[in-house]
């Protein structure tokens, strides 16, 4: 048993100034101000000194880093290992992978090779599941995608996907306006995969129809998605309206101007906004210019680019994301911390995340006086520490 005491505990629904919290087997055992409960004598301690103390954050949309990225089925285990071991430095602390190849023949194995990868425990990072971000994306709005790889739905495809792997395919995105689209979301949809809109020229109406097929989520929030118009509202006006659904965003200044994110929150509200990355893998290794997926990126001035111009993921980290929610915003540490943690955590449906509770993976961050990651652990364990 370990009791971290004397800590500034946002759960994040509450903050408990000089609170304790016990951990053991891997779970929370107990939360609450100092002096409420006697610390049991074999606890081991830890104190805080006053630091402030968060749930883990989670990342539902993610490619790499340090160079390591989902690619080739011989290699698929190594490198979501190397990934989970990196995560915890900027305190994310479970994430979904998202494979950066998409070939036809290619994505079955790749699949299956994550599914037994993930049965074994994680270094780092817990790995929550798998995020397809395509192949069922609208060319017109590909963004950095290679048009040779995306394709119509298919729902024999689909099936193969999920005989694949399983459980572990965890959310896809999709342009619902696509022949088949629905047919193939509303099969996935049956066996707990999640829904999100993206990539997407689709009309108001078409959204529409999406959500009532079951999709709840959009991807990257205003990116690669035909823009709102008060004569054709689209994807975002459906975004927008709907209480059902969560906007997923990229707050890293350079997807979305700090006015259209303020705009997003005041729309949708706190608890329908979640914070993603949208990271590459060339995250964590400086600028330069990188092959990723056939594709040259350029990485310079904290931003990732294809040599034309179009923005290739991001160069974001969760924990940057949560302080630019805070500035863009004027938004509180408890509000916008709440879109990293307990939002994700409930757009995939899991109570064992992203809080401080008695019964939830005791994943947590112990954050520095400079507001950065000074201590992560994942379930029970310490697994990044600042030198």
């Amino acid at each position: 048993m370990l009791a971290l005491v004397n800590g500034s505990l946002y759960t994040p629904t509450e903050f408990i100034p000089r609170g304790v919290l016990l951990v053991e087997g891997g779970k929370i055992t107990a939360v609450g101000p100092a002096g409420r409960g006697a610390i049991p004598r074999r606890a081991e301690r830890l104190d805080l000194g006053g630091r402030v103390v968060t749930p883990g954050l989670i990342d539902l949309h993610f490619y790499g880093a340090l160079g390591a990225a989902i690619t080739d089925p011989g290699t698929a285990a190594q490198a979501l290992h190397q990934i989970a071991e990196a995560l915890p430095r900027w305190g994310t602390t479970a994430f979904l992978i998202s494979p950066l190849r998409l070939d036809r023949e290619l994505l079955p194995d790749l699949l299956r090779a994550l599914r037994d990868a993930m049965s074994f425990p994680s270094p780092g990072a817990d790995p929550l599941g798998i995020h397809l971000e395509g192949p069922y994306l609208n060319p017109s709005y590909r963004g950095a995608f290679d048009p040779a790889v995306l394709r119509w739905p298919d729902l024999s495809e689909a099936q193969a996907w999920w005989a694949a792997a399983g459980p572990c395919l965890r959310m896809i995105t999709i342009a619902p306006e696509l022949p088949k689209a629905l047919e193939t979301a509303r099969w996935l949809r049956r066996r707990g995969v999640r829904l999100s809109m993206g990539h997407s020229g689709a009309s108001f109406e078409e959204a529409q129809s999406a959500i009532r097929t079951g999709f709840r989520l959009v991807t990257h929030c205003y990116n690669a998605m035909i823009g709102f118009h008060h004569r054709a509202p689209g994807v975002v006006g459906a975004a927008w309206l709907n209480p059902l659904v969560t906007a997923m965003v990229i707050a890293d200044g350079f997807h979305v101007h700090p006015a259209a994110f303020r705009l997003l929150i005041r729309v949708k509200g706190i608890r329908r906004v979640v914070l993603t990355t949208d990271a590459i893998p060339a995250l964590g290794l400086g600028e330069g210019v990188y092959t990723f997926g056939g594709q040259e990126v350029l990485v310079k001035g904290g931003r990732a680019i294809l040599l034309d111009g179009t923005l290739y993921g991001s160069m974001l980290t969760m924990d940057r994301a949560v302080h630019n929610a805070m500035a863009f915003a004027a938004l509180s540490f408890a509000e916008a911390l709440r879109m990293a943690t307990l939002n994700p955590a409930h757009a995939l449906g899991l109570q064992n995340k992203g809080r401080l509770a008695p019964g939830a993976d005791a994943d947590l961050v112990v954050w520095g006086e400079d507001g950065a990651p000074q201590l992560t652990m994942a379930r029970g364990r310490i697994v990044w520490q600042r030198p």
